[in-house]
């Protein structure tokens, strides 16, 4: 694992590449949700809404007058109490009433709203109705039976305070009576006469006052208005619900938050490999080639070595070539999903290396599903791996040399992929050295599914490997288990080749015959086939510069080949596990 970035981490990258990703379940749940706020704001029931301004003023009588309020200092009617009242169930009875409403007063002034302006003596009542005329009548009825409850109520604390002066005023006038009966039996010079005599006066001055608090209180019924409806209330002409400039935004707006929601948690579930940054949560391995989707389409073919396609895996090679240093090497192509991307890479990266360095072997040891022949030309059927390892058939007779492709040798699945299972290990690494002996570099394409458990074996041989990712095809899991098997057999991972998922089914190119400056793949055909003299007589000059490759010294310290082939004399005796 790379300690630095846990499987599940993200970092700002990532969040666009998904997003590059699930775009469209993005752009999807974004039109339906401003698609259904359309919807909404089109079928929804519409509401009006008509407002009615009242001017509160005191109204003698009312204990409420000599409270202030908190908004307006300067008055003496707290409007905040008044706005309550407004709605309360005794004024909404007696608008149901002005309105010849059928509903109950809790219902109607449900549909009420009282706000009171800053710095100021007025109430604005708002009416929701169905209708803009029924929002009107309810505003203006509502703020009708406000005034003639504000006004019934100082009528009735005035009444009631003139029937308790009136009261206060008899008992006076009672007591002053009987004082003045007392008062002619006294004698003129008594004590207590005198007494009297003031407590009449003072109850004379307490009637009089009495009597002027009656008068002033009595005047206050012939002016009992608290207000006035300074804004009549008007049926507005267009509906105030449902607010489309609303509505349409926030549903748009809901449906691009959702759709990044459910895009997200979609691609946190997916677990196929989208681009570098998945496979290094993965393995602690640089990704030495990463080619764009789409390099390979339905017709897949050689890289011409000339194109933008071919220096980038003449660049992987010499990046191969430096980590894995000087001597003869095994490398390791690994396919972590089926298809025929590990072909492709595995393919193309022989004929490169064959061309900018020396000798290669590709041996295709994905028996099921390779195309690596086909794309070299050397498809046909024959012996080929499989009757290798079985003993039927020597290195001579399974070994294909391409037409056109110097230094480069395929041995092929073989006729019948299924003798496979009979791999031993003795035989496999017999096979390997004898390779890895023979030329400077060996490429052995596997596959790392469960359809290749029986030659991905040939892993533990190789010096390195390098792992095949198919972008939205490959699995982590996939990866991860590739990655499982090869530490368990010790096999060093180079880095990844990753490139865009190719089609099920393609059509394999075979590449051109071209001349070569080597004599073609017949003089590399007969030599493989030729026990005798490398200078010996008929020989063309591709047999000529070949057998100058066969006669270098022996890796290992032997005798050097001289004028054996390389694939002749060594390969007489038969490659088995025995």
């Amino acid at each position: 694992m790379n300690p630095a970035q846990q499987p599940d981490s993200y970092e700002a990258a990532d969040y666009f590449s998904w997003l590059r990703r699930r775009w469209w379940i993005v752009l999807v749940l974004t039109v339906v949700g401003g698609v259904a706020a359309f919807g909404y704001a089109t079928v929804a029931p519409k509401s009006y809404t008509a407002m009615a301004a009242v001017s509160v003023v005191p109204v003698a009588g009312l204990s409420n007058n000599v409270v202030a309020n908190g908004r307006t200092g300067s008055l003496q009617v707290n409007l905040d109490t008044e706005a309550q009242i407004v709605t309360s169930l005794n004024v909404a009875g007696q608008a149901g009433k002005i309105m010849h409403s059928n509903l109950p007063p809790f219902q109607l002034a449900s549909h009420v709203a009282v706000t009171v302006p800053p710095n100021s003596s007025i109430l604005d009542i708002a009416c929701s109705w169905t209708t803009g005329a029924g929002s009107a009548q309810c505003a203006q009825a509502f703020a009708t039976a406000y005034l003639n409850n504000r006004s019934a109520t100082a009528a009735q604390q005035i009444n009631s305070t003139v029937k308790s002066l009136e009261q206060t005023e008899a008992a006076d006038t009672t007591k002053l009576g009987q004082l003045s009966s007392a008062i002619a039996r006294l004698p003129r010079t008594s004590a207590q006469r005198v007494t009297d005599t003031n407590q009449v006066h003072l109850l004379g001055r307490q009637i009089q006052t009495l009597s002027n608090q009656v008068a002033t209180a009595s005047a206050g019924l012939g002016n009992l208005s608290g207000g006035s409806i300074i804004t009549p209330a008007s049926a507005p002409s267009k509906p105030t619900s449902p607010k489309k400039l609303i509505i349409l935004p926030s549903g748009v707006v809901g449906g691009l938050v959702l759709g990044l929601i459910i895009g997200f948690f979609m691609d946190r579930r997916d677990k196929r490999i989208h681009g570098p940054s998945d496979i290094a949560r993965l393995i602690d391995a640089p990704v030495l080639l990463d080619l764009p989707a789409g390099t390979f389409g339905r017709e897949i073919s050689l890289a011409s070595p000339r194109s933008k396609l071919g220096h980038e895996f003449t660049e992987l090679a010499h990046s191969i070539s430096a980590s894995l240093g000087e001597g003869n090497h095994v490398l390791l192509v690994a396919g972590t999903s089926g298809g025929a991307g590990r072909s492709v890479i595995a393919a193309n990266l022989a004929a490169t290396l064959a061309r900018t360095h020396t000798e290669v072997v590709l041996v295709c040891a994905a028996l099921n599903g390779t195309v690596a022949p086909d794309l070299l030309g050397v498809g046909e059927p024959g012996a080929g791996l499989a009757e290798l390892v079985t003993g039927s058939a020597t290195v001579r007779d399974v070994v294909r040399a391409p037409a056109g492709m110097p230094g480069l040798w395929v041995i092929t699945p073989g006729a019948d992929p299924s003798l496979a299972v009979y791999l031993r290990h003795d035989t496999a690494r017999e096979l390997i050295s004898r390779l890895r002996r023979d030329v400077r570099y060996v490429v052995i394409e596997v596959q790392a599914t469960e359809e290749g458990a029986d030659t991905f074996a040939l892993a533990e041989f190789a010096d390195a490997s390098v792992l095949t990712v198919e972008t939205e095809r490959t699995t982590r899991d996939g990866v991860a288990d590739c990655i499982r098997r090869l530490r368990q057999l010790r096999t060093p991972i180079l880095g990844t080749v990753m490139f865009g998922a190719i089609a099920g089914r393609v059509s394999v190119r075979p590449p051109r015959e071209r001349h070569s400056r080597m004599g073609g793949s017949g003089a590399l055909e007969s030599r493989m086939g030729q026990d005798g003299p490398p200078n010996g007589p008929g020989r063309g000059g591709g047999y000529n510069e070949l057998s100058a490759l066969s006669g270098m010294q022996d890796r290992r310290g032997g005798p050097p080949m001289g004028a054996r082939d390389m694939y002749g004399d060594h390969a007489d005796s038969r490659v088995t596990g025995g």
